[in-house]
Formats: C-alpha cells, sequence, structure tokens
C-alpha cells in the first residue's frame, strides 16, 4: 500500500500538521494516480468543531489529523478499504477503490 499523505489547512482553530504550499498545489491539480494506484482525497468541510481535531485511519492505520477545511490526499493499490474519522464520535465508510481512479470522501 503506498500513501502520500497531505496535511493543508486554510484558517481555523486546531492546527495539523501541513504539507507545503509547492504540495498542496501539485495535490489540487487532480492528477490520475501514478502506478495504477487509486488517489483518494479526504476532506473534511466543515467550520462547526474547528478546534476539534478529527483522527484519519484507513483500515485501522492512522493516516493524520485533520482540521475544518482541511484534506489529506494518499494513494492505495485497488480494493476494498475501511476509512474511519474519529473526534467525539467515530464516522466508518468501507469504499472499493479502482486503478487510476480519484475518490473524495
Amino acid at each position: 500500500m503506498v500513501f502520500f499523505c497531505m496535511w493543508l489547512l486554510s484558517g481555523c482553530a486546531a492546527r495539523v500538521p501541513m504539507a507545503s504550499k509547492k504540495a498542496d498545489i501539485s495535490a489540487k491539480e487532480f492528477k490520475e494516480p501514478i502506478n495504477n494506484n487509486a488517489g483518494i482525497y479526504i476532506y473534511r468541510n466543515e467550520f462547526i468543531g474547528a478546534a476539534i481535531k478529527m483522527y484519519v485511519f484507513v483500515d485501522n492505520k492512522p493516516i493524520g489529523q485533520t482540521a475544518a477545511n482541511t484534506y489529506h490526499y494518499i494513494e492505495l493499490i485497488p480494493g476494498n478499504y475501511t476509512f474511519k474519522g474519529s473526534s467525539e464520535n467515530d464516522s466508518v465508510i468501507n469504499v472499493e477503490v479502482a486503478a487510476n481512479k480519484l475518490y473524495y470522501i
């Protein structure tokens, strides 16, 4: 499994690790993933609860944290995955991803 994680923040109360501006610009080009992987954007689109960090997991492996209006970009080999966001409550979704496709969660 190939992980390429980015933590991007556009101004909020909670602080999470961030990628460089160059990496942010590159990720927002929404290019086809490399090496027959699937590209997954995990986006937190909210302003309520901005001070609360959410932990992100793929198949129970930690990816990182999100804050309001941030995202992670990862590349995975095709297959079935369980994505979980965890803070005060857990949210879980199972997704089957295919090669050379982009997904938005």
